[in-house]
Protein backbone atom coordinates (compact mmCIF):
# COMPACT_ATOMS: atom_id res chain seq x y z
CA UNK A 1 0.00 0.00 0.00
CA UNK A 2 1.25 3.90 -0.90
CA UNK A 3 1.21 5.70 2.05
CA UNK A 4 1.30 9.61 1.53
CA UNK A 5 3.32 11.42 3.31
CA UNK A 6 1.51 12.51 5.86
CA UNK A 7 0.21 9.01 6.79
CA UNK A 8 3.74 7.66 6.73
CA UNK A 9 4.96 10.46 9.33
CA UNK A 10 1.43 9.39 11.05
CA UNK A 11 2.84 5.79 11.63
CA UNK A 12 6.56 6.15 12.18
CA UNK A 13 5.35 8.74 15.13
CA UNK A 14 2.98 6.05 16.67
CA UNK A 15 5.20 2.85 16.04
CA UNK A 16 7.92 5.17 18.15
CA UNK A 17 5.54 6.34 20.79
CA UNK A 18 4.26 2.64 21.23
CA UNK A 19 4.48 1.34 24.49
CA UNK A 20 4.65 5.01 25.68
CA UNK A 21 2.50 7.81 27.68
CA UNK A 22 1.02 9.80 24.77
CA UNK A 23 3.54 12.39 24.04
CA UNK A 24 1.12 15.27 24.22
CA UNK A 25 3.27 18.21 24.83
CA UNK A 26 5.80 16.84 22.33
CA UNK A 27 2.81 17.07 19.70
CA UNK A 28 2.18 20.65 20.75
CA UNK A 29 5.14 21.08 20.41
CA UNK A 30 5.75 19.71 16.70
CA UNK A 31 2.96 22.03 15.52
CA UNK A 32 4.88 24.90 17.10
CA UNK A 33 5.09 26.60 13.00
CA UNK A 34 1.61 26.67 12.82
CA UNK A 35 0.58 28.02 16.42
CA UNK A 36 3.08 30.92 15.46
CA UNK A 37 1.77 32.11 12.36
CA UNK A 38 -1.64 32.01 13.78
CA UNK A 39 -0.66 33.78 16.88
CA UNK A 40 0.91 36.55 14.97
CA UNK A 41 -2.27 36.66 12.36
CA UNK A 42 -4.28 37.01 15.45
CA UNK A 43 -2.24 39.57 16.85
CA UNK A 44 -1.53 41.96 14.59
CA UNK A 45 -5.45 41.92 13.97
CA UNK A 46 -5.77 42.40 17.41
CA UNK A 47 -3.83 45.39 17.85
CA UNK A 48 -5.15 46.88 14.48
CA UNK A 49 -8.72 46.43 16.26
CA UNK A 50 -7.31 48.06 19.37
CA UNK A 51 -5.70 51.04 17.35
CA UNK A 52 -9.36 51.99 15.68
CA UNK A 53 -10.93 52.12 18.95
CA UNK A 54 -12.55 48.44 18.76
CA UNK A 55 -11.82 47.38 22.10
CA UNK A 56 -14.19 44.75 22.34
CA UNK A 57 -13.19 43.12 19.18
CA UNK A 58 -9.40 42.94 19.56
CA UNK A 59 -10.17 41.89 23.51
CA UNK A 60 -12.37 39.14 21.78
CA UNK A 61 -10.03 38.13 19.23
CA UNK A 62 -7.20 37.26 22.15
CA UNK A 63 -9.77 35.39 23.44
CA UNK A 64 -9.85 33.54 19.56
CA UNK A 65 -6.59 32.45 20.24
CA UNK A 66 -6.56 31.47 23.78
CA UNK A 67 -9.63 29.40 22.62
CA UNK A 68 -7.47 27.60 19.94
CA UNK A 69 -5.01 26.27 22.10
CA UNK A 70 -7.46 25.50 24.84
CA UNK A 71 -9.37 23.15 22.12
CA UNK A 72 -6.46 21.54 20.96
CA UNK A 73 -5.12 20.62 24.31
CA UNK A 74 -8.44 19.21 25.45
CA UNK A 75 -8.59 17.09 21.93
CA UNK A 76 -4.92 15.90 22.60
CA UNK A 77 -5.73 14.87 26.44
CA UNK A 78 -8.78 13.12 24.72
CA UNK A 79 -6.19 11.23 22.15
CA UNK A 80 -3.98 10.37 25.23
CA UNK A 81 -6.89 8.88 27.06
CA UNK A 82 -7.73 6.61 23.91
CA UNK A 83 -3.79 5.91 23.51
CA UNK A 84 -3.88 2.69 25.81
CA UNK A 85 -6.41 1.32 23.91
CA UNK A 86 -5.79 2.21 20.45
CA UNK A 87 -2.06 0.34 21.47
CA UNK A 88 -3.49 -2.54 22.63
CA UNK A 89 -5.45 -3.30 19.55
CA UNK A 90 -2.97 -1.83 16.78
CA UNK A 91 -1.35 -5.01 14.67
CA UNK A 92 2.39 -3.58 15.13
CA UNK A 93 3.54 -5.72 12.89
CA UNK A 94 1.24 -4.79 10.13
CA UNK A 95 2.47 -1.16 11.33
CA UNK A 96 6.25 -2.19 10.26
CA UNK A 97 5.39 -3.57 7.50
CA UNK A 98 4.32 -0.73 5.99
CA UNK A 99 6.72 1.36 7.48
CA UNK A 100 8.80 -0.90 5.61
CA UNK A 101 7.34 -0.63 2.28
CA UNK A 102 7.18 3.27 2.23
CA UNK A 103 11.13 3.92 3.39
CA UNK A 104 12.76 5.90 0.67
Amino acid sequence: MKLTKYQFQALVNANNNRGKKFPIIGTLLKSWKTYIIISLVICCYSWWAWGLGQTELSIASLGFLLGILVRDIIWLRLQSRMWPLNNAITDWNEVEKLINENQT
